[in-house]
């Protein structure tokens, strides 16, 4: 539960029971649900095409997942996302995978696909979204993170990179690209 220090008010609210299991062999499944609710002092814009207007709001949905083994050099994850969202509804497929190529390099993709739609105010938007993330380090002193994102419904590409170099215990030297 979020409240707003202006007038003490439940702001946002989520109730989240969620089931899984995991296998002999480290894999895991979930399914859950998450029951929302969301008082907005103000509209706000999700898209170009989509806009949430103010007032109160209750929706629920559910989501399912399985993630390979964390042991595996490389490992899948798959997510699916359905139901309500605001006054429309939502679908969200993802895909994700890691793959170790050794103990100083891994390589992360991802991509997410979302289907919005608001059917009362006749707006809708589909939005792509692909991640890819790249962590090496040389040793315990020297390690390079990098974070590339594109989403098609902005058009847009964002770029985070990190270089550590640990001169002594405590003392880092950081360069960062945004």
């Amino acid at each position: 539960i979020y409240k707003r220090h202006a007038d003490d008010q439940i702001e946002s609210a989520s109730i989240t029971p969620k089931i899984g299991t995991e296998t002999k062999n480290g894999a895991s499944y979930r399914i859950q649900t998450n029951i929302q609710y969301e008082h907005l002092l103000r509209s706000f814009q999700l898209s170009q095409n989509a806009t949430i207007p103010a007032g109160d709001y209750r929706y629920q949905d559910i989501s399912m997942s399985y993630e390979a083994p964390g042991g595996w050099t490389f490992r899948p994850e798959l997510n699916l996302r359905l139901g309500n969202f605001f006054d429309g509804s939502r679908i969200m497929y993802g895909l994700s995978t890691v793959w170790n190529l050794s103990k100083h390099f891994e390589i992360n993709n991802e991509y997410e696909y979302n289907k919005v739609e608001f059917p009362t105010r006749n707006q809708e938007f589909d939005a792509h979204i692909a991640r890819f993330r790249l962590k090496t380090a040389l040793n315990t002193k020297l390690t390079l993170n990098s974070f590339i994102q594109y989403n098609s419904e902005v058009e847009k590409t964002s770029i985070n990179a990190r270089f550590r170099y640990n001169i002594a215990e405590g003392d880092d030297l950081w360069i960062v690209y945004d």
